[in-house]
């Protein structure tokens, strides 16, 4: 995985197929196996990293998704995953994460998560209950993102209306509308 940009690091993902020579248990085998899952593993992360960097992170979902179908035990995946619904107002959806990580480490491996995984999690929990309460203050307040023409502007507006979500409202233009002056 020499080359590191966005365009290689999806198309070698694209190329990993599952376990190499499934069902072989031979030793040199066993070895090329684990390295090759740790490589997709470590590109999905990459990939998602880029792309929150990229300024596009309702896509880096996607490849810390697979990196958690592929080890479900990964911390790192787990967190950037967490951290990444956060940013985007969904608290539950990290919430979801967590505990999910949670069961998969105690039934396969038999450990907790590490201090920063519980910590990142309560941090998270807390900012839910922070925000929960200056809503509660602010009824109207509506946080989203306005993406015109690939921008992306975080928003945040003093109104509401009914049936209207507090968070995660997308509003996507193609261009800016003019007014013809007459």
């Amino acid at each position: 995985m020499a080359q590191r940009d966005e365009h290689s690091l999806a198309h070698a993902v694209d190329l990993y197929r599952g376990e190499l020579l499934e069902g072989w248990s031979s030793e040199w085998i066993v070895e090329h196996r684990r390295r090759r899952h740790e490589a997709c593993v470590q590109a999905l992360e990459y990939l998602a990293a880029l792309l929150v960097r990229r300024g596009s992170p309702e896509l880096a979902e996607k490849p810390l998704l697979d990196a958690l179908r592929l080890d479900p035990c990964n911390e790192a995946a787990a967190r950037a995953l967490m951290e990444l619904h956060a940013s985007q107002g969904r608290a539950s959806a990290a919430g979801h994460v967590y505990r999910t990580l949670r069961r998969s480490l105690d039934e396969l491996v038999d450990v907790r998560p590490s201090r920063a995984t519980d910590t990142l999690s309560e941090s998270i929990r807390a900012q839910r209950s922070h925000r929960a309460s200056r809503e509660d203050t602010d009824p109207t307040l509506f946080e989203g993102m306005l993406i015109i023409a690939d921008q992306r502007f975080p928003v945040r507006l003093p109104i509401r209306l009914p049936g209207m979500p507090r968070t995660g409202l997308r509003l996507e233009l193609d261009s800016v509308p003019t007014t013809s002056k007459r």
